[in-house]
């Protein structure tokens, strides 16, 4: 009898192992190319696909949003402006119907011709006026409050970093007025009051700017019927009247004389451009504009509450 080949039967043994665990040579390579091809969709690091994002087509896409953006806000302010016309139109027309309506009424009934003529005449004419005067632009409160915001925010930034002190002076200059934060609390009127950082001394060193009442101020001057006052508490008044009848800036706004010589107390109820405690708020700015153009003399501004304002007149010989 012959003994059994151990030796190659553990050879085959070996040989068929190692074909069964050995992946198919076709599926290695699929996969491979699936790998490299997944890998070339991947940006380095990123994780997110390079051939789904192009930043060209991206931009011409912000583009044509803005573009349909910019031409939408132009037609709804066209039509908003042409919608608050045509409502200044059919009051016009109301008014004029009913100034009609009142003079025919004043033919048939001779008993009250008299005040049918009166009403009929007052209608027309309000509609006469209504229709000619329309407002071609109307600027909201909010709009003026938000450019005054930056301003106010810009002028407090610059008197906290340069450490000045929290009163505002304003200073006749020729027909303008300028607008004066001190350094020191015992100040000084610098001569080169025009520049932004003048004085050459330590009292007198601070920052100036144009006061954004000044405009106001004049305003009020091309408005005005009576004579220019020559008093503090005169040219207050005035200013404070036209910014209430007129301008609407504030529901009321009450001047009063104080027991302190030199000084006059303004109490200034729901004004616009937020509360008066703001550094050059413009209704104090204009209300200290007038006073220090009439008296010809710096006006100091360094008391002011919620609703109340102090103004005194830094120079003895003006007049209140």
């Amino acid at each position: 009898m012959s003994t059994p080949n151990t030796n190659k039967d553990e050879t085959d043994a070996v040989e068929r192992l190692n074909q069964d665990n050995e992946p198919p040579t076709s599926t290695l390579q699929s996969t491979n190319t699936a790998e490299s091809q997944e890998n070339q969709h991947i940006s380095n690091g990123s994780g997110h696909r390079t051939d789904s994002f192009d930043p060209y087509e991206r931009i011409t896409e912000l583009e044509t949003v803005t573009d349909v953006l910019q031409t939408e806000n132009e037609r709804l302010r066209t039509d908003y402006a042409r919608a608050r016309v045509i409502s200044y139109k059919k009051t016009a027309l109301a008014l004029a119907v009913l100034g009609v309506i009142a003079i025919l009424g004043g033919v048939i009934l001779p008993d009250v011709r008299a005040v049918l003529f009166v009403i009929g005449a007052i209608g027309l004419f309000s509609g006469v006026m209504t229709w000619y005067l329309t407002p071609g632009r109307v600027v909201p409160v909010s709009m003026g409050e938000s450019v005054y915001d930056g301003a106010m925010m810009t002028l407090t930034n610059l008197r906290d970093e340069l450490g000045l002190q929290p009163i505002t002076v304003y200073v006749p200059h020729g027909t303008q007025t300028r607008a004066f934060i001190p350094r020191e609390h015992d100040f000084e009127i610098p001569e080169n009051i025009s520049h932004v950082f003048p004085g050459d001394t330590s009292g007198s060193e601070g920052l100036t700017f144009t006061p954004s009442g000044q405009e106001l101020t004049r305003e009020v001057d091309e408005i005005r019927t009576t004579h220019d006052p020559s008093t503090t508490l005169g040219a207050v008044e005035q200013i404070a009247n036209s910014l209430v009848e007129h301008f609407e800036v504030a529901d009321d706004i009450v001047v009063e004389k104080s027991t302190v010589v030199r000084e006059v107390k303004i109490t200034i109820t729901d004004p616009a451009f937020g509360p008066v405690t703001r550094l050059d708020h413009p209704i104090v700015s204009a209300l200290a504009c007038a006073a220090a153009q009439s008296v010809n003399a710096p006006v100091v501004i360094d008391s002011v509450d919620d609703t109340t304002v102090t103004l005194s007149v830094a120079s003895e010989a003006a007049e209140e």
